[in-house]
């Protein structure tokens, strides 16, 4: 069977939504007999850990560690990293609709002050902040390919210097490469590079897209840009596999449990433009019209929380401080537990361009736990799995309204007065990571 060498800055024990796809994809290639290989990062300081995946990530997998400079600049622009929000009762309690439309004058010259630091970022380290990761890895990546016999390689983003590697290990070693893209790279809407390093990622995006033997992304909208920007490439070298979920995760997971309480959780980090705010305004309204009784109501958000999302919850709290719950990063294992407990959870994706192509790996998650999704997002790949599978409901990010009722219905479903919908578990079946692993064996094997 192949050896296969996996390039990947975040793998175990660093924790955090980009490492598992990496995860899963190496134990099921091991599964199904690949000899798996991996090269990622020596145990960055600064960024979340999850030693609870240590054993899945090393049983019966060789990891190799290069080393990185650690940068403090970034660390200090970059950092988001909140375990609590705290905030003073208001005794008034006034409309949160208003008093979520404040921005302190302090709040808008910080966020002028970071957009400018990011800008001076991007330009001072291209592709990204990984960058000093690079020379290390690929003199490791060399000896592995020559001690371990490596057949193919197979490197994830982002972070965009893990491709870079590949690259250079392509280069010396002429062995076939998948190049795989959790995100977008030059397209990405949501990151503003200046002018010069706009051209530089360009440059590096084409190099790395038209050097690798197959490219694979997490949706169809994202290989759709690439077929659409490198017209000269052969399109059946362009895949799409998803996110997903592992079964085995979900081994000891109480489906029949119901919560006292109506609880609805959001699992993972909130940041930048993806803010609850319009989520607490509907649910306030609820409130309001007496539809949801506060003393049923939990609102819990697991994971890291944005300054952004941290005034918005802000007022919230202010005005209900007996709803909100605030856990900080668990342990993967441990946050599944923490929606084997809820009624709903809950998922925002912000509108605008680019929206249409994000998941988000929770949502895989989410349709396995067959609790209710509030599903709080755009025209796209995110709504379209949530009613192909049946899991929940979907509302506008920007329509409050629409908000409102979708709540409404998750929570007269936990009460009883709405029947539940019958998930189709055959759909969700299909993105298991197991299944999703022969998908990409399949790309292996069609180079």
């Amino acid at each position: 069977m192949k050896n296969i060498l996996i390039v990947a800055y975040f793998y175990p024990p660093l924790g955090g939504a980009g490492v598992q796809r990496t995860l899963k994809f190496a134990k099921f290639l091991k599964k199904f007999g690949y000899n798996v290989f991996v090269l990622t990062v020596n145990n960055e300081k600064g960024t979340i850990k999850d030693e609870s995946l240590k054993l899945e990530s090393t049983d019966g997998i060789k990891v190799f560690r290069a080393m990185q400079k650690e940068n403090f600049i970034v660390n200090f622009i970059l950092n988001r990293k909140v375990t609590d929000v705290k905030v003073e009762k208001n005794e008034n309690k006034k409309d949160i609709t208003k008093k979520t439309s404040d921005n302190t004058f302090k709040s808008k010259i910080n966020k002028k002050v970071k957009k400018h630091l990011l800008n001076i970022y991007r330009n001072m380290y291209i592709p990204d902040d990984k960058i000093s990761w690079k020379k290390d890895a690929i003199s490791v990546g060399i000896n592995i390919i020559k001690d371990e016999k490596i057949d193919i390689i197979y490197s994830t983003s982002a972070p965009y210097t893990g491709h870079l590697i590949a690259y250079e290990l392509k280069q010396k070693s002429n062995l076939q490469w998948i190049a795989d893209f959790r995100d977008q790279w030059v397209a990405n809407p949501f990151v503003n590079y200046s002018a010069y390093a706009k051209i530089k990622n360009e440059k590096m995006e084409k190099m790395v897209i038209e050097k690798a033997d197959a490219v694979v992304s997490v949706s169809k909208p994202i290989i759709d840009d690439f077929v659409y920007r490198y017209k000269d490439q052969v399109i059946d070298k362009f895949k799409v596999i998803t996110n997903g979920y592992d079964e085995e995760d979900f081994a000891d997971f109480n489906m029949n449990l119901v919560a006292k309480k109506y609880i609805i959780t959001h699992n993972g980090t909130l940041y930048g433009k993806r803010s609850p705010k319009n989520f607490l305004i509907a649910v306030d309204r609820l409130i309001i019209k007496r539809k949801i009784k506060q003393d049923e109501l939990t609102i819990r958000f697991v994971g890291q929380i944005g300054k952004d999302a941290q005034e918005d919850i802000r007022f919230f709290v202010a005005k209900y401080d007996n709803i909100i719950e605030f856990i900080s990063y668990l342990p993967h294992k441990e946050s599944l537990k923490k929606l084997e407990e809820t009624s709903a959870t809950l998922l925002i994706i912000e509108a605008g361009v680019g929206s249409d192509g994000i998941y988000t790996g929770k949502l895989f998650e989410y349709i396995r736990s067959g609790r209710d999704i509030i599903g709080i997002v755009p025209t796209g790949v995110a709504k379209d799995l949530i009613l192909s599978t049946n899991t929940g409901f979907c509302c506008h990010p920007e329509k409050v309204d629409e908000i409102e009722d979708v709540i409404y219905k998750s929570y007269s479903s936990w009460k009883g007065t709405k029947k539940k919908s019958d998930i189709n578990w055959k759909k969700v079946s299909e993105y298991s990571r197991e299944n999703l692993t022969r998908d990409l064996i399949g790309v292996i094997e069609g180079l």
